[in-house]
């Protein structure tokens, strides 16, 4: 199957394709804007944004945008370029600008400093929007509705007929671009399959083809089938959001044609190789004409005849697409003309792989996240969710480098970055996700005291509840003395209690989930508080790490005092299981005198101490 593109871009009357535009459109957090910079004068610096409900008339400043130049050193050059006070430059630049606006219109705008997601509005209120430069009023949105997506509009107009073996359809592309139409989405169903869509991307519509005096031209050379095809055309706009698609159906009758017809096109290095359907190669008078976007003149590339394909040697342009077009004659007999083909820019470099990739938990869900691809032709990312029964693959767009999933045992995921031309990176590694507990307590101290026995802990972060239980005997189910709030460490049980009692503590997280309960414990199985000497201190990456052996000898005191100081600082209160502290509050060139001490103990000779001094 040859898909094969050709249109010619119209705007209203009285318009430029390059003159001001703005568009707006709610999303799940607000309302987002862009906006294209004036033609007219040179690029502003810098954008202020007022907002006011609808038909209230009462504006209020909200943000200030300013171009990003790209490190792109094309870009970066046009971007020079439009900032200059020479306007034939200025405005050429500008023009080029938008022509990658159309392929990435959310990158290429925070870029140029005309994009801003509000996310301070109201759901279902609609607001209204002024953009300034400076004094000057560059654009006004009226009437934009919070949090509710805007649909592009449906194709109008659509049309088809049937072309040797090839569908032809057209539509109307009248004030497409003003309403922020940059791309269609062509589908197709066969009988009564479901619909397909013909082309990985949607088609671009800045990159359609001249060569017809229509709106909107796509050609579709299907193999012969005498059945009928429903065509499916959807708008896409700025933001890449996807309209309600307007339908035709057809009833080609496609016969078998002796036509040298190209059935495929296989690009590479910008060579072209044409299978030829119908005839063999060789023993025809064989014509390829080719012209680029930048010439105004046909011209003849050389080519060689491999089987049956004719392959077209390797050559370079600065053009971002070409037609071609083919013609065969036979003796005598009268040249065929093949309908002209449209075709970008050959380009078969896979995109550089996303460097960082990680999974963790927030709770029921999983958050993964990924690094950004920079390159200008980025189309979005590949994110594979495997399971050991299925494997699904979701195309996501390229403004987005986090995804929020469900849950699910033995999930793993990868990720692959995807440019415009189809081209697929190399994959990360996989990251696997099991379901998660809540981290378990530690129960440190189970003492008696006049009261009864009393029970010191510590939980994990998040902790929203801790239930303190009691087993009379090994035999017996477990008691719940308390329910207490997360911050609780301690609680005393003033019940008739049993030698043989012991006591566990389990937590619940600010997400409802239950811990694993901490190691049972009966009555006098606290030990006495020993502190044992430090392993080591050691100076890194401007912080000092203590090691101690860990033990279970309840709280002690981390203390630090300056070479020929009295002066003595207590940093922290730690559990001797730790085993490790970290202090980043030191200052270069100082000797710092570190001990430990057990909570309640008095200072002396028998604490562990160490001697560190930080180099300037």
């Amino acid at each position: 199957m040859l898909l094969c593109l050709v249109a010619v871009w119209t705007i209203a009357a009285g318009g430029s394709l390059y003159a001001q535009f703005a568009w707006a459109s709610g999303s799940s957090r607000g309302i987002e804007l862009l906006w294209l910079p004036p033609e007219d004068m040179p690029m502003p610096t810098r954008y202020t944004l007022r907002r006011a409900l609808s038909e209230s008339g009462r504006w209020i400043d909200i943000a200030v945008t300013t171009p990003q130049p790209s490190p792109d050193s094309v870009f970066r050059k046009l971007f020079l370029r439009a900032r200059s006070s020479d306007t034939a430059a200025n405005r050429a630049a500008l023009r080029q600008l938008y022509r990658l606006f159309v392929l990435n219109p959310r990158a290429i705008a925070a870029t140029l400093g005309t994009y801003f997601h509000d996310t301070t509005t109201t759901p279902l209120a609609q607001y209204d929007y002024q953009i300034w430069s400076g004094s000057t009023l560059v654009a006004t949105v009226v009437g934009v509705e919070s949090h509710q997506r805007k649909l592009p509009t449906v194709p109008s107009s659509i049309r088809w007929r049937q072309r040797a073996q090839c569908i032809e359809l057209w539509w109307s592309l009248d004030s497409a671009f003003e309403q922020g139409i940059v791309a269609y989405a062509l589908y197709r169903a066969t009988g009564s399959q479901s619909p397909l869509r013909l082309t990985k991307r949607p088609l671009w519509a800045h990159l359609l083809s001249a060569d017809t005096n229509v709106s909107g031209f796509v050609r579709d050379c299907l193999p012969p089938a005498p059945a009928t095809a429903t065509y499916y055309v959807a708008a896409v706009d700025v933001f890449g959001t996807e309209g309600q698609p307007a339908t035709t159906t057809v009833a080609p009758s496609l016969a078998m044609l002796p036509l040298p017809t190209p059935v495929s096109v296989a690009d590479g290095l910008c060579t072209l190789a044409f299978p030829f359907h119908g005839i063999p190669a060789t023993g025809h008078d064989i014509a390829l004409y080719i012209r680029t976007t930048l010439a105004d003149q046909w011209h003849r590339p050389a080519y060689t005849i491999r089987d049956t394909a004719l392959v077209v040697e390797p050559f370079e342009t600065a053009a971002d697409g070409f037609s071609l077009t083919l013609s065969v004659a036979t003796g005598f007999q009268r040249s065929w003309q093949s309908i002209p083909y449209f075709l970008p820019v050959c380009d078969t470099t896979p995109p550089t792989r996303p460097t960082y990739c990680e999974v963790y938990r927030d709770g029921r869900k999983v958050i993964l996240r990924w690094t950004h691809i920079p390159a200008e032709d980025n189309a979005g990312y590949i994110l594979e969710r495997a399971t050991a029964q299925d494997t699904t693959v979701h195309f996501v767009s390229d403004t987005m480098t986090v995804i929020t999933d469900a849950i699910t045992e033995g999930m793993r995921y990868r990720i692959r970055a995807i440019d415009t031309h189809g081209n697929v990176s190399q994959a990360t590694p996989w990251i696997q996700v099991s379901v998660p507990h809540s981290h378990r307590p530690l129960l440190r101290t189970v003492e008696p005291i006049n009261e009864g026995v009393r029970l010191e802990w510590s939980v994990p972060p998040a902790t929203a509840q801790v239930l303190v239980n009691r087993y009379d005997d090994t035999a017996a189910a477990p008691i719940t003395l308390a329910i207490l709030p997360g911050t609780a460490t301690s609680f005393v049980d003033r019940g008739r209690i049993s030698p043989q009692c012991h006591y566990e503590i389990v937590t619940i997280d600010s997400n409802g989930l239950y811990s694993l309960p901490s190691q049972r414990h009966g009555i006098r199985s606290a030990l006495p508080c020993a502190v044992h000497l430090i392993d080591s201190a050691v100076y890194r990456n401007r912080t000092v790490v203590l090691y101690w052996h860990a033990s279970s000898h309840g709280d002690i005191l981390i203390e630090r005092s300056e070479e020929g100081s009295d002066e003595l600082l207590v940093l922290a209160r730690v559990h001797s299981s730790k085993g490790r502290f970290d202090d980043s509050t030191t200052i270069p060139g100082k000797t710092y005198i570190y001990r430990l001490r057990c909570v309640g103990v008095s200072a002396n000779a028998q604490d562990a101490s160490v001697t560190i001094t930080i180099p300037p």
